[in-house]
């Protein structure tokens, strides 16, 4: 209906406008004898009067936006004010939402979940709730309660409707097992038939968890009870239960496990699979294994849960054992090492030959109580490092790491090689200020303490350290580094200040291992700016690839299965943003550009 058909009804069936009603939304509304009620004259609907206008305005601006438009906008100053007055943006932004738009919108909630297989607590998060909030103010998301009851709702109806169309057709079953990213076992059962009309239908009828043997005793039982349950006619049951025979296995052993650590009282942990291309996946595998031994005994003695066959494959001899765990404290300090320095939070170049030479000359020295394969171990271990790493061969004074150690003022003394490799880093080093500083940078002159610093870093330190798991990291620090490590106690002599750069530096007492290189260049920049302007180059280094090899783990789930479609220029966009944005801020987003596609 145009405005101006709309102001001729109005004009037709309106009374004399009451002298008080001063809003133009009596153009639309008549009252009743009782002034209880008034009566919309384009669609004859009937709303409560409770003395204000803000219900009648509601219904125009939701029921007639364009019949009320021109008079709405004609409306004098007054009336203007007095509308705004009456009809704020939060009254517009709060308006009551009707039982049928709000199952409505529970509805499609509910189908979001069951359309992308997603779990109810997605529709609890914070980011969902802001979308839903600004769509819909007046809206409120359900309680898990009331969604669960709901989606039940929803499977008892399909679930009576499939029932219906079923009855008194020949069916046929397929089943198969599978088993959940959290190890549990699940069976599936699917019927076929064709209906009335000849259309070929597949409906899936079960899915339930199924701890129990996976044999075809069992499997004939829940196909039985399903049968029953759905009160079908069964022609033909197809099922392929040769590969999952051995998954059954694994399955069984696993509940078995969980169900033996209950009894004994012991913490119910998973046990770990080796990784060729996870670096600590072993020292995990052995560890949890030996945490949980005898609940494995246990379970590898049980006739009930383990074949005979497999009991004598996996059973362990007590030298095994042992052999366990004697590794158990050589693979630790490695698994540290790989875990520290594979870090982003903190400098990992110079930790690389500390940490190594620490390792090979300590953690990795045989023993007379060693086994002849825990000897063999440490052995061959040692050799790869040395041989890998360069750890006795004369080449290392200029390499990156150990010019990283230089520049790093807690290793900066290199107290972990000998002298003659100390006295050949020193030189190297010094050549490379002379090619990259020159001999006068600006900043370099005036007095400075270059300890202040560093005891204004330790004494923050210290109260940070207070928690446990400062302490921890401070205790795994100090078993990697032997030794060479310094604890935030160790005193400070001062130094002589020396025309020399390099030399004056030297002179500098180390810091903490456990403290911040870059905190001390902070506070010492201007003191030396040449090796300033190294360190910047040097420490930045990583340790590791590991930061890319992140970067693949978010890229993979980003690009799911369900997200397959997604265009690599998508990916890209969707890994940078997740992977650089922190704490929700968004510091390297501008504003959109208003003439830009």
């Amino acid at each position: 209906m145009a405005a101006t058909e709309a102001e001729d009804v109005v004009r037709q069936k309106a009374p004399a406008k009451h002298a008080r009603h001063s809003s133009f939304v009596w153009k639309y509304f008549t009252e009743d004898n009782t002034n209880s009620t008034v009566e919309c004259q384009l669609c004859m609907t009937i709303l409560k009067y409770n003395k204000n206008t803000s219900a009648m305005l509601n219904h125009l601006k939701m029921k007639h936006p364009l019949s009320t438009a021109s008079t709405s906008s004609n409306a004098s100053t007054n009336e203007q004010r007095t509308t705004q007055r009456q009809t704020s943006i939060n009254d517009f932004s709060k308006r009551p939402v009707t039982d049928k738009r709000r199952q409505q919108i529970t509805d499609l909630l509910v189908n979001f979940v069951v359309k992308d297989i997603r779990p109810l607590s997605a529709l609890s998060g914070g980011g969902f709730r802001d979308i839903i909030n600004f769509f819909e103010p007046g809206y409120t998301i359900p309680s898990h309660a009331t969604l669960w009851k709901t989606l039940t709702h929803q499977y008892s109806t399909v679930r009576a409707n499939i029932a219906k169309e079923m009855k008194d057709k020949s069916v046929s079953l397929t089943t198969d097992l599978w088993t959940s990213c959290t190890m549990d076992p699940y069976i599936t059962v699917t019927a076929h038939y064709i209906t009335d009309s000849w259309e070929l239908k597949s409906r899936v009828l079960r899915t339930t968890i199924m701890p129990e043997r996976h044999t075809a005793v069992n499997i004939a039982q829940r196909l039985k009870e399903t049968i029953e349950e759905w009160g079908l006619n069964v022609f033909c049951t197809i099922h392929d239960n040769a590969s999952s025979m051995n998954l059954a296995m694994e399955i069984l052993a696993h509940c078995a496990l969980k169900k033996r650590q209950e009894q004994l009282g012991i913490k119910v942990n998973k046990l770990q699979n080796d990784c060729a291309t996870r670096w600590n996946s072993t020292f995990t595998m052995l560890e949890r294994l030996n945490e949980q031994r005898i609940p494995v005994q246990a379970v590898l003695t049980d006739e009930t849960a383990t074949k005979l066959n497999i009991r004598r494959s996996l059973s362990m001899r007590e030298s095994q054992w042992e052999l366990i765990e004697q590794l158990i404290p050589v693979l630790r300090p490695l698994a540290k090492a790989t875990t520290i320095m594979c870090a982003e939070s903190h400098v990992g170049m110079s930790f690389i030959y500390p940490v190594l030479l620490n390792v090979a000359d300590n953690t990795l020295r045989v023993r007379e109580s060693d086994l002849a394969a825990t000897r063999s171990f440490k052995d061959t271990v040692r050799k790869q490092l040395i041989t890998r790493f360069k750890l006795e061969s004369g080449g290392l004074a200029d390499s990156i790491p150990i010019t990283a150690c230089m520049l790093d003022p807690r290793f900066k003394h290199l107290k972990f090689l000998p002298e003659n490799t100390r006295e050949d880093a020193r030189m190297h080093l010094t050549q490379l200020v002379r090619q990259n500083g020159g001999e006068e940078q600006p900043g370099a002159t005036g007095e400075h303490d270059a300890e202040t610093g560093a005891e204004e870093d330790n004494a923050g330190l210290e109260t940070e350290m207070q928690s446990g798991k400062k302490a921890r990291l401070e205790s795994d620090f100090e078993q990697l580094f032997g030794p060479h490590y310094e604890s935030c106690s160790s005193k400070r002599k001062r130094s002589d200040n020396g025309a020399d750069e390099l030399r004056d530096y030297s002179l500098t007492p180390h810091i903490p291992t456990m403290e911040n290189p870059l905190k001390w260049w902070a506070h010492n920049e201007h003191c030396f700016p040449r090796l300033a302007k190294l360190s910047k180059s040097y420490l930045a280094i990583p340790a590791t690839s590991t930061p890319s090899e992140r970067i693949f783990s978010l890229a993979g789930n980003t690009v799911t299965r369900q997200r397959s479609s997604l265009h690599p220029s998508h990916v890209d966009v969707l890994v940078f943003l997740n992977a650089n944005q922190k704490d929700g801020r968004e510091d390297f987003i501008s504003e959109p550009d208003n003439d830009s596609e």
